[in-house]
């Protein structure tokens, strides 16, 4: 439970990634924190590629000028009032068991050191199958892994 918590104050303290009391090993474990939660929380139920997929989309926004420049920031972003990642607001945050944590964080360690390709050709939103938000008509969908398809401007 520990763990959850301290995740959750570094999605605070290092969004954006302006904080010069950290040092850059401390940056980018803070970061790897972020995506792994992200990872767990967006597609924990997803096989390795949907979780793979969900982490590519984070840092596809990391890495885009439309978005905030941090994988923590990209997670805390709001539009419009609302969260761009559910679980960020949800309230239903729950304790990650221990060994998953540490199976997703080794994959999130690949994705954000480019070990790991990127499967969803570029793609900056997902969603559901079960849902068909009024933002996708208009976007380009580049795959379907899982339970979620991917889209890119």
């Amino acid at each position: 439970m520990i763990k959850v918590f301290l995740a959750i104050a570094l999605l605070f303290v290092v969004s954006p990634l302006h904080n010069n009391n950290l040092g850059i090993k401390q940056l980018i474990d803070a970061e790897i924190a972020c995506l792994t939660m992200n990872m767990y929380y967006e597609a924990g139920s997803e096989s390795k590629q949907g979780k793979i997929a969900v982490g590519n989309v984070t840092m596809n926004r990391a890495k885009s000028k439309h978005f905030p420049n941090s994988i923590c920031g990209v997670i805390t972003q709001s539009y419009k009032g609302a969260c761009q990642f559910s679980w960020f607001c949800s309230g239903k945050i729950r304790q990650i068991p221990q060994t998953t944590y540490n199976e997703l964080n080794k994959l999130a360690k690949k994705i954000y050191f480019g070990e790991i390709r990127d499967i969803t050709g570029g793609a900056l939103f997902f969603h559901n199958h079960e849902v068909s938000p009024e933002w996708a008509e208009p976007e380009k969908m580049t795959v379907e892994i899982g339970n979620h398809k991917f889209y890119r401007k």
